[in-house]
Order: structure tokens, then C-alpha cells, then sequence
């Protein structure tokens, strides 16, 4: 944290920028051109733009999206995906994805300029970063807000389901439905 938000330790279960944005930097000259590219990205996403560089097949179960027909102009930014997710879950007895009784789990969804944040105690927190970079004014319970914050809900919803965070009935896993 270098000293963001008071916090000199790295141990803390927030989510703040310096915490969970980590700068993603790729540079294959035959094919990229030198650029600054606002993309929402993942992880997930390093492993089909290496596979798709290298000529490999990207595995259809596949979580991430390949950077690449973005990096070459061959797909418009605009196809792209709109958010970036990060999860932090505590270990559950039977080792699997899953959210549960003995497995907690907080959220984040971000993009556009907002991050939606929920905590596994059904803490909610909004942030306009655009407006608000150092995420010190909480918006969640701002009624102005709540049409934002529900679009954020939905994404976090739905990236859940697609990648197996929520059971297959939808949502018996997740540990709060409070908004």
C-alpha cells in the first residue's frame, strides 16, 4: 500500500486500486504497434492473447478474451468486454469454486470509471473514479446512484454465473443478496 489510505501493510482484505490494479504491459513488435490501450483486463486474459501470439487454440472454457484483435485495430475496442472482475474467497473443505457456509467470498467489478465493490459481511461500496480516484466517498447508498450501481450489480451477477462462482439455481451460493 505504500502509505494509500493510511495503510502501510499489504495484509487487508480491501480492494482499492493500489491494491488490484496491476499494470499489464505487452510488447510484441512484428504485430503491435507502441500504444496505450484502456481495455478492461484480467488476468484470465494473459493466457488466450499468449496462446493466440504463439498460434495455439484457445481452450473454449477459456475465462479471459485475447488482446490481440484489439492491439492489431482487427476488432474494434468497443466489441470489447466492458469491466474487469477481481474475487478474494476464503478456501472451502471440498476445494472446489464455490461460495458457501464455510467459504466466503468479496467481490469486485470495475470499468467505465466505476468500481462496485461487495464484501462477503454484505458491505456495498460504489466508487465514480473518474471523479473520486482515491475511492474515499462511498456511493452505494446514494439513491442518485442506485441505477449505476445496479448496471455493476447485473455485470458482477453475471460474471458470477458464467464462471461458476454462483450454483447452478442461481445464487443459492452467494453468501448476500442485500442491495
Amino acid at each position: 500500500m505504500a502509505g494509500g489510505h493510511g495503510m502501510v501493510w499489504k495484509a487487508t482484505t480491501a480492494f482499492y486500486d493500489e491494491i488490484v490494479r496491476v499494470p499489464l504491459l505487452i510488447r510484441y513488435p512484428p504485430l503491435f504497434k507502441p500504444q496505450r490501450c484502456g481495455l478492461a483486463a484480467d488476468l484470465t486474459d494473459i493466457m488466450p492473447t499468449l496462446l493466440e501470439l504463439t498460434g495455439q487454440a484457445i481452450p473454449r472454457e477459456a475465462q479471459g478474451q485475447s488482446f490481440v484483435p484489439f492491439l492489431t485495430g482487427c476488432k474494434d475496442p468497443s466489441q470489447a468486454r466492458r469491466y474487469s472482475f477481481c474475487e478474494r474467497v476464503q478456501e472451502n473443505r471440498e476445494h472446489t469454486r464455490r461460495i458457501g457456509a464455510d467459504a466466503r467470498g468479496s467481490f469486485l467489478v470495475r470499468g467505465q470509471g466505476w468500481k462496485y465493490i461487495r464484501l462477503d459481511d454484505g458491505a456495498e461500496y460504489l466508487y465514480h473514479l473518474a471523479v473520486d480516484p482515491g475511492e474515499t466517498v462511498n456511493l452505494a447508498g446514494d439513491p442518485e446512484w442506485q441505477p449505476r450501481k445496479q448496471e455493476l450489480i447485473d455485470a458482477l451477477d453475471a460474471w458470477l454465473r458464467r464462471t461458476a462462482w454462483l450454483g447452478a439455481r442461481g445464487g443459492e451460493n452467494r453468501r448476500s443478496d442485500r442491495r
